[in-house]
């Protein structure tokens, strides 16, 4: 067990061989994961790295596979992190 990049201890619970999927997007991106909230409710996100998030997609109805777009609702300061970055495109609909 060793300290994230912004010096906080996490535990994870083992749920047994899952389904993940890792976006290109991390906290040197938008800072704090929980800020991401999937709209695909099935979703789960487990945490981050400075470049990567992983996520839980064992229960979606969908069968989510590389190049596949996820979107996502996201707080306040997630959103400034996430418009300063040039690596991220943001669509407005």
């Amino acid at each position: 067990i060793a300290r994230d990049d912004l010096g906080k201890y996490h535990t994870y619970e083992d749920r047994g061989i899952r389904r993940r999927a890792l976006i290109a997007v991390g906290r040197l991106d938008y800072h704090d994961p929980d800020d991401l909230i999937p709209v695909d409710e099935k979703i789960q996100v487990l945490g981050a790295n400075g470049d990567y998030t992983i996520l839980d997609v064992e229960d979606c109805d969908i069968d989510y596979k590389v190049g596949d777009i996820i979107e996502f609702v996201v707080r306040y300061g997630t959103m400034v992190y996430l418009t300063k970055s040039r690596n991220v495109k943001v669509i407005f609909k």
